[in-house]
């Protein structure tokens, strides 16, 4: 019930939400308290976060320009043949449909979660890396009991997270993932912490970390080597800004194409002044227009101008949250594990990501990628600011669907505004189109909607359509609002 708020979170669990919010209440601004939330994200939502993922954050502190830190994964400076090195196939069964990834020790790429964290802490923190760093390692000692929608998704990646005997020892029970309520310890990653917080992000990038993933992959047919950790830098820009009816978008920039998605789908779209059967229509004409280019940053640039884009249609482990603080500085953090590599490391059970083996962000089949380059996404943070200095503070999972939910669930908003109800826009149903399909949820009628291709109609929200996690500030005003296809969860802080 939204009345005088002083800070809100919206995030993929409980406990990564309660932990930004304790953050602030003990003084700590929007970006501490989202490197609290993330290091809690490695226990608390391990299927998609941990020191061997990858993402990206768009900050907006009141009164400066929004900022952008890609700490996205980067490609092995070295590559051999594919008969050289491991990758370990894997079918994923989702009920309505299958996929195959690939995990295994050449799937990974260099890590950048530590090194966002980091970067975070050192343009905008200001609290200490121990005390932001202590509530999850806490967690990490004690256990936390996986609640279903983790255990869901940890059940679909079973053959991933159960790979090797180090897997299963934290996630395994009688050959299988754990269920919901029974818990799962990472003591061994607590003790990384504890030592990280000392040592800072050296102790990953230029010492025990990487020397360690030197040795694995170079015994063990993997790529990485202790120079690529070495050379690892986050990427910090002005992002991508642009107006969109009387409104200054923040988001990340080229050569990733969420962001680019994200403007030409709202830059084409016609009227907001429309009922949303008439919005929805319009955004399948366009959504179908926008999936039948190839996905080449040239194309992007010129979509800007045509209103033509690319669709990878791979699903994928991401999660996003939003916060705004009291002082109304904003943080958009999205990251992912891609679906893991099965690596889990000795001495600090570390998983190391399967960037490498994700087919959506290669340019062609597998072992494609270009060595020392950084791997695409279409993760998109995004904030929103009004003239009036209103804020919108959002983002999503679901890979190459999140531009498209996003851009839908910013219509919606700005259809309503200023009477904004969030989670009513959270409740609507959605549409996603790929050049030959175009998929409804129910009860919307998608045999009214005009399309030439095959429909599939949902028999109601699925977490295929995304997960938004929204926070909004209108005046003094905090709203929050996390969406259900994926479980979210919301924190709020009265004055």
């Amino acid at each position: 019930m939204p009345s005088d708020r002083s800070a809100v979170v919206s995030g993929g669990h409980d406990l990564t939400c309660q932990t930004a919010l304790e953050v602030m209440k003990a003084g700590g601004n929007a970006v501490d308290a989202s490197i609290a939330a993330l290091a809690m994200m490695f226990i608390a939502e391990p299927a998609m976060a941990s020191p061997g993922a990858g993402g990206f954050a768009s900050v907006k502190f009141a009164g400066q320009k929004a900022r952008s830190f890609d700490f996205f994964c980067q490609t092995p400076m070295e590559k051999r043949p594919i008969e050289q090195v491991h990758y370990e196939e894997v079918i994923v069964d989702f009920g309505d449909d299958q996929e195959t990834f690939y995990a295994g020790n050449a799937s990974t790429a260099v890590p950048g979660t530590i090194a966002g964290m980091y970067a975070l802490q050192e343009e905008f923190g200001t609290m200490g890396m121990k005390e932001l760093f202590e509530p999850a390692i806490l967690k990490m000692k004690e256990g936390v009991a996986l609640n279903q929608f983790q255990q869901y998704d940890l059940s679909l990646l079973e053959k991933i997270f159960l790979l090797h005997e180090r897997g299963q020892a934290i996630f395994g029970k009688e050959g299988r993932i754990k269920s919901v309520g029974e818990t799962i310890k990472m003591p061994e990653l607590a003790d990384f912490m504890e030592i990280l917080a000392i040592e800072g992000p050296d102790l990953f990038y230029q010492g025990e970390i990487a020397a360690l993933v030197d040795q694995i992959h170079k015994e063990q047919g993997g790529l990485l080597s202790r120079k690529d950790f070495e050379d690892y830098k986050v990427e910090r820009s002005a992002g991508r800004t642009f107006h969109f009816r009387q409104t200054q978008i923040s988001t990340v920039g080229a050569p990733f194409l969420g962001g680019m998605i994200l403007e030409t789908i709202l830059s084409h779209f016609k009227s907001l002044d429309t009922q949303r059967e008439k919005r929805i229509h319009d955004l399948a004409n366009l959504f179908h227009k926008v999936a039948k280019i190839q996905k080449e940053e040239a194309s992007l640039m010129n979509a800007l101008k045509t209103g033509r884009l690319p669709l990878p249609n791979k699903r994928g482990a991401t999660s996003h949250f939003s916060i705004i603080d009291p002082s109304g500085n904003a943080v958009s953090l999205t990251i992912s594990l891609g679906e893991g590599s099965g690596l889990f490391l000795p001495g600090s059970q570390i998983h190391l990501n399967n960037m490498l083996g994700e087919l959506a962000l290669l340019p062609g089949d597998l072992h494609s990628w270009v060595p020392g380059r950084r791997l695409n996404s279409m993760m998109t943070p995004v904030i929103l600011e009004m003239k009036n200095g209103d804020l919108l503070v959002l983002g999503t999972g679901g890979a190459g669907r999140i531009p498209y939910v996003l851009s839908s669930f910013i219509i919606d908003f700005l259809s309503s505004y200023p009477k904004v109800n969030l989670d009513a826009i959270n409740k609507f149903p959605r549409i996603h189109a790929t050049p030959h399909t175009l998929h409804a949820e129910y009860p919307l009628d998608i045999q009214s909607i005009p399309f030439e291709g095959e429909k599939k109609q949902w028999k109601g929200h699925s977490l295929f359509f995304g997960g938004v996690n929204a926070v909004y500030k209108t005046g003094d005003r905090y709203f929050a609002s996390a969406d259900q296809r994926r479980e979210g969860h919301i924190a709020i802080m009265n004055h």
